[in-house]
């Protein structure tokens, strides 16, 4: 009822040498299969890295977020102009600067420019016969100012007694009001 069927019928048997390639070509790809998975395996070994790398800096900056905070918060602050210059003009804070470290300024000239959204002022301030230790104590009071104060230029000369000469161009910046162009 049932025919035996031969499954080998028809075909030869397989020589040595066929079955010696065979194996051979079986090992080629368990090679490169292990190769490509070794590969991985460094790959993602590296990134494993990279991200405890990752990690420990984050959790290093979450450990300093209040410390973090708080010192944005501060340069926040240095930045609202109109907390900051508290009704002067840069021009008279300038030279209640000044003459706070003990300098007479031979003249403070105002000056300013609009540069997009920006309202540049800066103030050219011309000092004479001063003496280096009162121009530090004038760098230092400008330096600790709450709003942003940029020195663009510094021209110094040789004055009498060991003295200088000294101009100095100094800037800060706000938003322009666009309520007085009807904007």
């Amino acid at each position: 009822m049932f025919k035996k069927s031969n499954s080998t019928a028809g075909r030869r048997p397989f020589t040595v040498r066929e079955r010696a390639m065979a194996v051979a070509l079986l090992w080629v790809v368990a090679l490169l299969l292990a190769l490509v998975l070794f590969k991985q395996y460094r790959t993602t070994l590296g990134e494993l890295e990279t991200v405890r790398e990752t990690a420990t800096v984050q959790a290093a900056v979450f450990k300093e977020k209040g410390d973090i905070t708080e010192r944005l918060n501060a340069h926040i602050h240095r930045f609202e102009y109109a907390q900051s210059l508290q009704g002067q003009t840069l021009q008279g804070l300038i030279d209640r600067l000044a003459r706070e470290s003990g300098l007479q300024p031979e003249s403070v000239q105002p000056r300013n420019e609009t540069k997009g959204e920006f309202q540049i002022l800066s103030v050219r301030l011309i000092l004479r016969e001063v003496p280096m230790e009162r121009l530090l104590v004038f760098d230092d009071r400008l330096h600790s100012q709450r709003i942003p104060l940029a020195v663009t230029s510094v021209k110094l000369d040789s004055g009498a007694r060991d003295t200088l000469n000294v101009t100095y161009d100094i800037a800060t910046y706000r938003l322009r009001d666009n309520t007085k162009s009807g904007r």
